[in-house]
């Protein structure tokens, strides 16, 4: 499979400086985890959240890949068995105006055995796409993936519980614009957390944390 031919984020960069001067609360998640299957999902279903949306790459799958990463097979499985078809994946790339017709995006979903949001707007936009597609309240969503100035914020942005991973496989086979992103991220998030900046409130947090 061809790479997408990805640039920096503009919106996501725009959104940084909001971040850093508005509301730096958007950039905390609601909880930190090495990778989806530190995840539990009985718990969050359990805790009130209906519905999940996922980023894919280094968080589902190896960059550029549509086969879910082995390590993750059977947390995998589990989340379907779950929540069934309240399963979104929101990638900036799949299911984007730059994936021609659709294609990564139907191979993934051939692959994941969930569907692929179709969209023309990168996170941290998006409104309320996610809520619309899953016909879920955005409270009652958890968004997950291991990017913070995208998936993050616009989890938190909408009033979604927020999950970020660690990147599933390193940066190795990341492209240039995503390792400066992602570095910047990095940055920004160590910051505020040493400014004990928390995440927005979620009524689901507590149950969904508590031991």
């Amino acid at each position: 499979m061809s790479k997408f031919g990805q640039v920096l984020n503009v919106s996501a960069i725009g959104q940084t400086f909001k971040v850093i001067f508005w509301k730096q609360s958007l950039a905390i998640p609601h909880m930190k985890v090495a990778d989806v299957s530190c995840i539990d999902f009985d718990k969050l279903r359990n805790a009130g959240i209906e519905g999940l949306a996922f980023d894919k790459d280094n968080c589902l799958t190896e960059p550029y890949e549509q086969k879910i990463h082995p390590k993750l097979e059977a947390a995998w499985a589990d989340c379907k068995r779950i929540f069934g078809d309240k399963i979104v994946i929101y990638s900036n790339h799949a299911g984007s105006k730059d994936d021609t017709g659709g294609q990564m995006a139907s191979e993934i979903e051939e692959s994941l055995g969930v569907g692929v949001l179709r969209h023309t707007s990168k996170k941290p936009r998006g409104g309320k796409i996610v809520s619309e597609n899953l016909g879920i309240r955005s409270n009652k969503i958890a968004f997950i993936g291991d990017r913070v100035l995208t998936d993050v914020v616009h989890g938190n942005l909408n009033g979604m519980f927020t999950i970020l991973t660690d990147p599933l496989t390193g940066t190795k086979k990341e492209n240039t614009a995503t390792k400066f992103s992602r570095s910047l991220e990095s940055y920004l998030l160590s910051l505020l957390l040493e400014m004990k900046v928390k995440p927005p409130d979620h009524k689901s947090q507590s149950d969904i944390i508590s031991p």
